[in-house]
């Protein structure tokens, strides 16, 4: 038993054309004494692959028509004796694993096409330019963060990189795979479920016999395999396998379960037909699939979406009764009630939005027997606006974990920052003596992308004339 020696990319197989194939979790026969995988060690002795997780959340936060009244999300203390603010409280459990990164603007890439168009340079770096002349719809200059790191660090995976969101995407689009060309994210957790498992295609078999096996489990497509393989591991493997089955069959239970009728009106055949009362068990039912697709290194890259910024949706599980998108900004604010309604609307939206980042970063650091994946992951979190009133671009709330490389965490990092209006300048922007100002963004992705090994010390992320490095004080 103690001499077996399983590849790190044995997988668990049925029988026939176009079976099933599942993954794997990193399992004891997979590694050497010295805790590295048998192939890796082949290769030099190499450490565990790093990964990248982007997780973003729509419509920025109610720091209202400026940055003055940002106490809400941002803290006032720099460093790591910050006080956790009511909008990241939901985060206290991983204070000491995460970093708060504030004062950073996309305003060098910002070019306004449409309403929320600009936003398409947060994840691409570079400024957004009209579909053709006089259109509202934005397209992109370059590839996405994710798609880059999945070209550099992904070749080895399944998927390159793999983007999902929650319910359809607008014009806006946040993946890109290149200039002009968007990647539609996965909003269907049964066709995530099947990309990642197969198809359960029974090859040139007549129509009843497809139908029959997509009815069966695909456990026991690959009952078999399940047997040899058990036969031979230790007890230790075991467990393991069985701990990672079980999660396997759950996740198809929940997939098969179908949410309320009554929830919201059916969508497309292809599509989900979660309603927004669901988007709880959605969000937890999407992270624990792309927590799956990591630990199973099925991908090394995630792009993770709670939703489009043109956004409609209603959050009832909050008690909350207009759509998001009126919250935000609509007739709701015309009196000073609405406006309060909407405020306190906005913060319990807000909050969720916290709370579905600390369930990611629960997830990332759940231990499997081997480690954690936050050990080897950058983790980041952003939306697209800070103020989602006035679609800010400066001052962008960004939300950083992860030891893909060295990094302390535990602070509230704080990069000098400023407004053309004076009186929109928070109290908490550093003004540090002979500091750079206004940092963009595309600092931040080259950080990231440096740390898991997308991108060499001299090389930036975006566009050239915005992009000016990495920034002081995340990953080394």
């Amino acid at each position: 038993m103690q001499n077996l020696k399983l590849n790190r990319r044995t997988v668990l197989r049925g029988i026939g054309a176009g079976s099933v194939a599942i993954a794997l979790p990193p399992l004891e026969a997979m590694l050497n004494n010295h805790g590295l995988f048998h192939s890796a060690a082949r290769a030099q002795g190499v450490d565990p692959p790093k990964r990248l997780f982007v997780l973003h959340w729509p419509q920025g936060l109610p720091v209202g028509w400026g940055a003055s009244d940002g106490g809400f999300w941002y803290p006032s203390e720099e460093g790591a004796n910050y006080t956790l603010t009511e909008g990241l409280a939901p985060l206290k459990a991983h204070r000491s694993d995460i970093n708060i990164v504030s004062g950073l603007t996309y305003e060098q890439i910002t070019e306004h096409v449409g309403s929320h168009g600009h936003a398409v340079a947060v994840f691409t770096g570079y400024k957004a330019k009209p579909e053709s002349p006089g259109s509202p719809n934005p397209l992109s200059q370059g590839a996405s963060v994710d798609h880059v790191a999945g070209a550099r660090i992904g070749g080895a995976t399944k998927f390159a990189s793999l983007g999902a969101g929650l319910y359809d995407e607008d014009e806006l689009g946040f993946s890109w795979s290149g200039p002009g060309r968007r990647a539609p994210l996965k909003n269907d957790p049964a066709l995530l479920f099947r990309d990642l498992f197969g198809n359960l295609k029974p090859g040139n078999a007549d129509v009843e016999a497809r139908v029959a096996r997509r009815k069966q489990s695909v456990l026991n497509v690959v009952k078999q395999d399940i047997g040899r393989l058990n036969g031979v591991l230790g007890a230790a493997d075991r467990a393991r396998l069985d701990e990672h089955l079980t999660t396997v069959r759950d996740l198809e239970r929940r997939i098969s379960t179908a949410p309320a009728a009554a929830c919201s009106k059916p969508g497309a055949p292809t599509a989900v037909t979660y309603g927004d009362a669901d988007c709880g068990d959605y969000s937890a039912l999407m992270l624990d699939l792309l927590t799956m697709a990591l630990r199973c290194d099925l991908t090394r890259v995630v792009f993770f979406s709670l939703g489009k910024s043109q956004n409609y949706r209603h959050f009832p599980h909050l008690g909350v009764t207009t759509d998001y998108h009126n919250i935000v900004h609509g007739k709701l604010r015309e009196t000073p009630e609405g406006s309060a309604r909407a405020d306190s609307w906005y913060k319990a939206i807000a909050k969720w939005h916290m709370e579905q980042v600390a369930a990611c970063l629960s997830r990332l650091k759940a231990n499997d027997g081997t480690g954690s994946l936050l050990s080897s992951t950058a983790f980041v979190a952003t939306s697209e606006f800070s103020s989602g009133g006035l679609h800010h671009n400066q001052f962008m709330p960004v939300i950083v974990a992860g030891q893909a490389a060295r990094m302390q965490t535990g602070k509230n990092l704080v990069y000098p920052c400023d407004m053309p209006e004076d009186w929109q300048t928070p109290a908490w922007c550093g003004q540090k003596s002979g500091a750079q100002k206004n940092i963009c963004l595309n600092s931040l992705w080259t950080s990231a992308l440096r740390a898991v090994g997308a991108l060499s010390p001299d090389q930036a992320f975006g566009d050239p004339a915005a992009s000016r490095g990495g920034l002081d004080g995340l990953w080394a």
